[in-house]
């Protein structure tokens, strides 16, 4: 995902990540995590070319709220980051936090506390679809030289962007497996949001452990963000992975319920 550098003052177009540049004293008391209830598996690979921050998918309109408390450095658009917000912490650290849906509801030079809400998850900007894209940089700008990964820079300061209810591992949790039919062969996934297949669910009746908020598989008319856990019937690995709700036989968009109507339950 292309991301456009914008100087502290002057908005410039280049390859490297949004540029802010940190100045003065601020108060930060405590760590959280950007989007409450949300959470990612990753997808720092460093500083460009590399992917500099982390996706984290959620529905539109979901609050994103300030890591940790500071002096917000940017408040604009992009057409990277689309709307965006830059915020600097007391230790001359800095948090990103791009594709907001509408305007910031903060402003440049306004003070913010931990997990105040600055804005809403949306995919403006380079972005296909709602999403949160999450950077933290170490130093007095928040360049593409000074990005950190967010699952070891939050980690530290006692954050676990992964979530403290990890996804089961066998045997499935109590009260499932859940059985489902899918109507086509589903492709399995590693993760709710990874891209590269690692084998297939055959259509027909199936199980299921849990259902995770992922990356949007459909169209503009039938479409669908969970996914569910279940055991493939071919690749490797074949356990514990992932296949889209959107090839859930009997129901509609963004649903996640079992042959007999219940709710899957969250991972």
């Amino acid at each position: 995902m292309r991301r456009l550098a914008v100087a502290a003052v002057l908005m410039t177009t280049s390859v490297a990540a949004v540029e802010v540049t940190l100045a003065g004293p601020a108060q930060a008391a405590g760590w959280v995590r950007p989007l409450e209830n949300y959470t990612t598996n990753g997808g720092y690979t460093g500083p460009r070319p590399g992917h500099n921050g982390v996706d984290i998918i959620a529905p539109p309109g979901t609050d994103i709220r300030a890591a940790s408390g500071g002096v917000v450095e940017q408040a604009y658009w992009d057409d990277g980051c689309g709307w965006y917000v830059g915020i600097r912490h007391s230790t001359n650290e800095g948090t990103l936090y791009c594709h907001m849906i509408s305007p910031p509801l903060v402003s440049v030079g306004q003070s913010v506390s931990t997990g105040q809400v600055i804005g809403h998850v949306g995919s403006t900007g380079d972005s296909g679809t709602p999403h949160l894209h999450f950077q933290t940089h170490v130093g007095t700008t928040t360049d593409e030289n000074n990005t950190t990964d967010p699952m070891t820079f939050m980690s530290a300061r006692g954050v676990n962007l992964a979530g403290g209810n990890p996804p089961p591992t066998n045997p499935p949790p109590s009260g499932g497996p859940y059985n489902v039919t899918t109507f086509a062969n589903a492709p399995g996934y590693a993760s709710a949001t990874s891209t590269t297949q690692t084998g297939t669910l055959n259509a027909g009746t199936n199980y299921v452990y849990c259902k995770y908020w992922g990356r949007n598989v459909g169209n503009s008319t039938s479409y669908n963000h969970w996914w569910l856990k279940t055991d493939l019937d071919t690749g490797s690995p074949w356990q514990n992975q992932y296949v889209s709700a959107y090839y859930l036989n009997n129901w509609g968009n963004d649903e996640a319920l079992t042959d007999n109507g219940v709710s899957i339950p969250s991972c």
